[in-house]
């Protein structure tokens, strides 16, 4: 395919295209007042409303760190919104912690990533607003390693309620808003916990946030995850702390401040694999049983009370959530066992509506950090 040469604003010329969707397409592309490489997202006409909230939020936060931020804005006479922003070289994070990527992926990088992305969800709380769609798709790397956080036009002020169709990605959604709740910064919490339960396990814990899902129904009923037994390898303050960020309870759910300060204290990830004591095994085995016995007491919310929510897609229906394009995502991937190479966009609005299918977990990264780890 060709690479456009078009030139917007008569400033920028377009090069090759990082993502595309039913809604809006992504080039990189050479900014000849500068001679930098900027990144233009091409918003479609009818989603002009979706791009101006996009371009006031990144207007409202620009004085955040690792949030995106707004180079320039312009109306194309096709009616499209031109949003153009700094290029993110190194990819998204999904890039970063899928099973297939180039590096392993270090604990040192999960931790910054981490504690970037809660800081980033800190920003957005501060100004009353919630992000909605947290994801790895939605967190682009710079040039420096720095995550990023993207995909602002989900975002709604505190107490916000959707109608019957809710913006965003279904699988990340807290169960709460599933139901209909009022918007509120807990539910950018359990996409975080969500988020950090993918960089350990490149996996997530269900295949689809519904009831339809046994691993989603026997989450609410019992507090098991799908990966219960590797959770031992987690020191017993890193699963409290992800057991809470996932709290189906919003009261009882961890707070952002909570998980900013478990990750500033630099508290242990994984326990020690060198011949513990006995004493010690037996301290950790008690420890897990309060854990996970504490947490089902927790669960009181039943999945029957889980409606069947229209989640808004590109075209303005009923769609298949837009992060199906991603391995670990990808539930017919998951149940198939397929393997294939993955189509991913860098943007990360794009959506196409199909499920694009990629590689199947084949080596969890949480045996890549440990290792790292244990000494």
């Amino acid at each position: 395919m060709a690479v456009p040469t078009e030139l917007l604003n008569k400033r920028y010329l377009l090069g090759a295209e990082l993502g595309h969707g039913a809604t809006a397409t992504v080039h990189r592309a050479l900014d000849i007042a500068t001679t930098g490489t900027v990144a233009v997202k091409l918003v479609a006409s009818h989603r002009y409303a979706e791009a101006m909230t996009e371009i006031q939020m990144m207007q409202l936060l620009a004085h955040a760190q690792n949030i995106v931020r707004l180079e320039d804005t312009f109306a194309l006479s096709d009616g499209r919104t031109a949003i153009v922003m700094r290029d993110m070289p190194r990819g998204t994070l999904y890039h970063h912690i899928c099973p297939h990527a180039p590096v392993s992926l270090s604990q040192a990088n999960a931790h910054r990533w981490l504690r970037q992305l809660v800081h980033a969800a800190q920003e957005v709380a501060i100004a009353g607003f919630v992000h909605g769609d947290i994801k790895p798709e939605n967190c682009l790397m710079d040039e420096h390693n720095n995550l990023v956080l993207h995909d602002l036009g989900t975002m709604v002020p505190i107490g916000h309620q959707h109608g019957q169709q809710i913006p965003g990605t279904q699988m990340y959604m807290a169960p709460e808003i599933l139901r209909g709740h009022p918007c509120h910064t807990g539910q950018d919490v359990w996409s975080i916990g969500l988020v950090l339960y993918a960089m350990l396990f490149a996996d997530l814990p269900w295949d689809r946030a519904s009831r339809r899902d046994q691993q989603f129904r026997d989450y609410f009923a019992q507090g098991v995850l799908p990966v219960q037994a590797r959770l031992e390898l987690l020191t017993p303050a890193m699963r409290h702390v992800l057991l809470r960020m996932l709290n189906p309870v919003p009261e009882m759910r961890a707070t952002l401040d909570e998980v900013a300060f478990f990750l500033d204290a630099n508290f242990p990830w994984f326990v020690s694999l060198k011949e513990p004591e006995k004493t010690s095994q037996k301290h950790h085995q008690r420890q897990s049983r309060h854990h996970r016995h504490e947490h089902q007491r927790q669960h009181t919310a039943p999945s029957s009370i889980l409606p069947d929510i229209k989640l808004a897609s590109s075209a303005g229906g009923c769609a298949t959530p837009k992060s199906h394009r991603a391995g670990f995502l990808d539930p017919t991937v998951i149940q198939s066992k397929v393997s294939g190479d993955s189509a991913i966009s860098s943007d990360s609005d794009m959506t196409d509506g199909h499920r694009k299918r990629s590689v199947t977990p084949g080596r969890a990264n949480l045996d890549r950090l440990a290792a790292q780890y244990i000494c």
